[in-house]
């Protein structure tokens, strides 16, 4: 189970105690987070596969139905969006991320997307 259960079960209980740490850090996630790869300006951990992976996704979606000239945007803007978003609720939610980390998903998932551009 992803949510840590209180020993009441209550959702409040829950809330009450995010304070103690991410609310999803189980061991998937601390698996998921072990850096592959870290030099002065490249970053690559295991997430880096996944943000590949939205970019495949959305770039085979995408591909379907915009023309390359807006599409690219729309999927920059997306990946730029959840990476605000990652960092907003990166207190409850995730692990906090190095500025490295984050531009390395955006170009990650940016790349996953070009390939799925040229694929299909």
């Amino acid at each position: 189970m992803f949510i840590k259960k209180s020993p009441k079960g209550r959702f409040s209980d829950i809330i009450a105690n995010m304070g103690e740490r991410p609310v999803f850090s189980n061991r998937l996630q601390r698996w998921m987070a072990k850096i592959i790869c870290q030099k002065k300006y490249f970053y690559l951990d295991r997430w880096s596969f996944v943000h590949f992976a939205s970019g495949l996704i959305l770039g085979i979606v995408f591909s379907h139905y915009f023309s390359i000239n807006y599409a690219w945007l729309v999927v920059l803007g997306l990946l730029i969006f959840y990476e605000f978003f990652e960092t907003a609720v990166s207190k409850y939610l995730f692990r906090k991320e190095l500025m490295l980390d984050k531009i390395w998903d955006v170009m990650i998932g940016i790349a996953g997307f070009l390939i799925a551009w040229l694929w299909f």
